[in-house]
């Protein structure tokens, strides 16, 4: 049975870590290298409200996410914990083709400072995003509207399947405007969150970024790796390119990586971090979360008891 790592996406608002940073040598030396690599202090990623300007927001936000998945891949690597397959979206998407091999951590960073960094175009429509759970594997389709609001992403059924969750973004007001007429709580506009991802309203970011994407030095994974923009495995380093390029626009699917992932052999899953909220979702495995040093002993002994193998990854 195969172990697989799932990481996902946005911007870290909520400071995470803080216990394992203190339990842990080894996560202490993955937070350090990042701030080494990005100028950002550690105590910003582990502690405190994220800046209200946007890009100080996002440039912080993103690198705090991501500082939390290698550290808690590292420290699960130090207790002989590897994966056999990994997979992730949007951010989680970057980060997954970091831990596999396939890009060195100071490019896989210094994408995000670029990102993070970009001038946004004036004068247009306030941006944001907003979370739909919505009955009917459909659902979230009658809830978008030309040009403003978009279908963002798919997270997948609820555990107990009533419900599709899905990621809404576009024209922040034309958000409020489907939210309220919504069945209460069917649609909940996120605060704070001015960036319409995954949409044609990031194609500026995309070209932005297109030049520095296509000279960065991706190579093949080394560990099995899965798309979140595709049902398949990354197996080239122009699969990976690909996903850097994607990234802004195009709409993500846990769902595609966790089925592909299970059709490769993947038993037992790995949140890394806590960016997939823990009980929320239905999978086609059971999934450990890994986001407090009791965790790395929990993973452990579900490995145990399911037969899973650990290790067996460069």
């Amino acid at each position: 049975m195969t172990l697989g790592y799932l990481l996902g996406g946005g911007v870290g608002a909520v400071p995470q870590g803080t216990e394992l940073y203190d339990a842990f040598p080894g996560v202490q030396r993955t937070y350090d290298e990042v701030s080494g690599l990005t100028g950002v202090p550690v105590e910003r990623m582990l502690a405190g409200e994220l800046p209200d300007e946007l890009r100080e927001r996002r440039t912080i936000g993103m690198v705090r996410e991501a500082a939390l998945a290698l550290a808690v891949h590292d420290q699960l690597a130090a207790s002989g914990i590897r994966p056999g397959a990994i997979g992730g979206l949007s951010l989680g998407a970057m980060t997954a083709s970091c831990l596999a091999g396939a890009v060195d951590r100071p490019a896989f960073l210094d994408v995000l400072l670029r990102s993070g960094a970009h001038e946004e175009p004036s004068g247009g429509p306030e941006e944001g995003l907003a979370i739909a759970a919505v009955p009917g594997p459909d659902g979230a389709d009658e809830l978008t509207v030309d040009g403003e609001v978009y279908r963002a992403g798919y997270f997948g059924r609820t555990a107990d399947g009533a419900q599709g969750i899905y990621l809404l973004a576009g024209h922040l007001d034309a958000l409020h405007r489907v939210a309220g007429e919504r069945p209460a709580g069917q649609v909940t506009v996120l605060p704070g969150r001015a960036v319409a991802v995954h949409t044609p309203l990031r194609n500026h970011l995309r070209d932005a970024l297109a030049p520095h994407v296509a000279g960065m030095a991706f190579t093949a994974p080394d560990v099995p790796l899965y798309s979140c923009f595709d049902e398949k495995r990354l197996t080239t380093a122009e699969d990976v390119r690909d996903v850097f390029l994607r990234n802004a626009v195009d709409p993500i699917d846990l769902t595609q990586v966790t089925r592909a992932m299970h059709a490769g052999g993947v038993e037992l899953g790995v949140v890394v971090g806590g960016s997939i909220p823990e009980g929320l979702l239905s999978f086609p495995f059971p999934v450990v979360h890994v986001q407090r040093p009791e965790d790395v002993e929990k993973l452990l002994l579900t490995s145990y008891e399911l037969g899973v193998e650990l290790g067996t990854a460069p």
